[in-house]
């Protein structure tokens, strides 16, 4: 790996107690500059032993080095002491002495620091009970013009004071070789004043959410998601069903709305198919693709699991159902003849967006209003109930379209969901934000 991929995550730690809100923010952070391809060192404090229960919660691919000497915390702000715990006669330097402390910090760190061109930090220029270390870094960094600096700020802009004295005034100065993050843009014009820096050295990096670790989620899922790149659409309409039966599941009236929805958005559709082991259902979907191309949806936004391999054929783990579920926005469910849909009831209990068949009476019978509905025939009890569009298919199925898309974007909860799951995503905060700021570009 080359040294232009090499990086350095500087912190304080002693232990990554969950409670504490920016653990997560770190080990996520670590976690996706590995997946990435950066070789990452984790520093933490001395006593943060490398058999310490809480090392195995650091990501894998991580080296983790606890190396930063270790002295005793006080908040030069407030005059308190934050934390004294000697460890085995290491850092028994007063409280008091600031700069015995920054001196013992710079000779135990200036070495190991200048190793690399990047280092992130993490509260280090903000917390107060940190500012023995906000020195010794700042001393370093000038010594080292080489290294660029990223300093995360974890906590709101603090009000700059008119009386305070040295040591306290450096959590309110500039620093050298470096930039400010900030999780959010709304902030960052009071961050400026609080660092007396310009904005453009205040950059915004959001927190990032992973749905996969969130849920824990099944391989299988983990496979279908980096596959088809199932956060980046506008929808993602989930169907766990058998595709041996194509004609009593009204699924070419699917690809008909499904075709007109594409015309509006960026809408994909995953069937989790099984019973696919055969040519007859291999069959059944090269049908539907030539249907749904016919009526507009790219080949990229139809797509089946039994494609993803033999494993697959016949049918997914009910766990795989579920994670993509909870990553889906619509259930669009056309079947002509059905006593219940025990899949319309998955997808309900994880708040998909239902649109239905008003045909087949016992949709509207479990559902009443709180689905919305088209109209596509319906054949059961002996019966066969067919649908004339008056204006012909291709109107009806648009109207349906630009109706349900409307709906779509009418229901805040739906639309907040997709957005979490594209805009703070690990990829596209890394490509967005991250990276710009690792590649110097400030």
């Amino acid at each position: 790996m080359s040294e232009e991929k090499k990086i350095a995550v500087f912190t304080v730690l002693a232990d990554l107690p969950r409670s504490y809100g920016l653990v997560p923010v770190i080990l996520n952070q670590l976690d996706q500059l590995v997946k990435q391809g950066w070789k990452v060192d984790l520093f933490t404090q001395s006593s943060f032993g490398l058999k310490h229960p809480d090392a195995k919660l650091i990501p894998k691919g991580v080296t983790h080095r606890p190396e930063v000497p270790f002295v005793h915390l006080y908040d030069y702000q407030l005059g308190t002491v934050v934390q004294v715990h000697p460890v085995d006669g290491v850092g028994q330097h007063n409280v008091t002495n600031f700069e015995k402390q920054v001196k013992y910090l710079e000779e135990g760190l200036e070495s190991k620091l200048a190793e690399y061109k990047i280092i992130i930090t993490h509260d280090i220029v903000f917390q107060s009970w940190f500012i023995t270390h906000n020195q010794a870094i700042r001393n370093i960094a000038e010594r080292h013009p080489e290294i660029k600096w990223i300093h995360w700020l974890h906590s709101g802009p603090s009000a700059r004071p008119t009386n305070l004295t040295y040591p306290s005034t450096l959590r309110f100065e500039p620093f050298p070789n470096s930039v400010f993050v900030s999780p959010n843009e709304s902030m960052t014009a009071k961050f400026a004043e609080m660092y007396n820096t310009p904005k453009s050295n205040i950059k915004v990096v959001y927190h990032t959410f992973d749905p996969i670790k969130f849920w824990d989620m099944h391989p299988w899922s983990i496979e279908l998601i980096k596959k088809h790149d199932l956060f980046n659409c506008d929808v993602l309409a989930v169907w766990a069903t058998r595709i041996d039966h194509p004609d009593g599941k009204g699924m070419s009236h699917a690809m008909h709305l499904l075709g007109q929805l594409n015309k509006l958005a960026n809408v994909k559709m995953l069937f989790l198919n099984s019973w696919s082991n055969h040519q007859g259902a291999k069959d059944t979907i090269k049908s539907l693709r030539v249907e749904a191309k016919k009526w507009g949806t790219p080949d990229k936004n139809l797509i089946f699991s039994s494609e993803m391999g033999t494993e697959y054929e016949l049918g997914v783990p009910k766990q795989v159902v579920r994670d993509m579920g909870c990553i889906g926005d619509m259930f669009i469910f056309p079947s002509q003849s059905e006593t219940f849909s025990l899949s319309m009831v998955e997808m309900a209990a994880m708040k998909n967006m239902l649109i239905l068949n008003e045909d087949l009476q016992v949709m509207p019978e479990l559902c009443g209003d709180r689905a919305d509905y088209f109209k596509a025939g319906a054949e059961w009890g002996g019966i066969k109930w067919t649908t004339k569009y008056d204006h012909g298919e291709e109107t009806y199925w648009m109207g349906k379209a630009q109706e349900f898309w409307k709906l779509f974007q009418s229901y805040k909860p739906l639309q907040q969901h997709r957005h979490v799951l594209r805009k703070f995503s690990e990829e596209n905060v890394y490509k967005l934000q991250l990276l710009p700021l690792l590649r110097g570009d400030w």
